[in-house]
């Protein structure tokens, strides 16, 4: 990581790709150092938490520009904008689901290549198949089997079944492999004065207005830093 200077102070990025104000850039950078300063013991493993980590860098980035792009088009056009601007908001609702989802699974992939690091029999990643089975799931189960009293594992597990990351998950999978999903429109009859309209996003049950996305990325930038704080304690403790 390095600093690009701009107008005012630096700016944290990543390959020259600017780190979000709401990450935790110290923590992530020096929790990136410390599991880097292993490459010549377990190449591999390194090679595959720092791919990961890097990843929820991009997501975290990408996840932040969509809801920014958003918000911005609610803002303008309305919930129920022609044809050209809703192709723009579901465009932005697609890949902030996608990405922020994205940024989760990426930081568990990282956290569990740390294991293999720790523990390789426990962590296998020597084959294709090992890759592929990693998960958020898989990568808990791991810690809590070998670290169950680490705060990193209790941390994850709140994560896991909290419900907003629930939802997220279920719609992430509903957009990326079902649905484009319609929106219904809700006038008030007869009311002075007239109450606005509201929108509610069809087969996935949300409010579509100027919070859909930014109440969630809030979450998930909360999310992130702690995960982010309890993954910089592990490191410290076990490599």
């Amino acid at each position: 990581m390095k600093n690009l200077q701009g107008n005012g102070a630096a700016t944290p990025t990543v390959f020259d790709i600017p780190i979000p104000k709401e990450l935790n850039s110290s923590v992530y950078e020096s929790t990136r150092l410390r599991v880097d300063s292993k490459k010549q013991i377990c190449p591999n493993e390194v090679e595959h938490f720092s791919a990961g980590w890097t990843a929820v860098a991009h997501r975290f980035l990408l996840c932040s520009e969509h809801d920014i792009g958003f918000t911005q088009s609610i803002s303008a056009f309305g919930t129920a904008p022609g044809q050209g601007q809703r192709h723009v908001q579901e465009r932005e609702l697609f890949y902030f689901f996608v990405a922020g989802l994205a940024v989760l699974e990426s930081f568990c992939y990282s956290v569990y290549a740390t294991g293999s690091i720790i523990a390789v029999n426990d962590f296998p990643m020597s084959t294709s198949n090992h890759l592929k089975a990693v998960t958020p799931q898989l990568t808990y189960t791991k810690l809590k089997s070998l670290f169950p009293s680490d705060s990193l594992t209790t941390a994850l597990y709140q994560t896991l079944q909290d419900l907003m990351y629930t939802e997220w998950k279920d719609i992430r999978n509903k957009l990326a492999h079902r649905v484009a999903p319609g929106r219904l429109h809700n006038v008030s009859v007869g009311s002075t004065p007239l109450a606005p309209m509201t929108t509610e996003w069809k087969d996935i049950g949300l409010s579509i207005d100027t919070n859909t996305t930014s109440i969630r990325f809030q979450w998930l930038s909360t999310k992130v830093n702690e995960l982010l704080d309890e993954t910089e304690k592990f490191t410290k403790t076990h490599l």
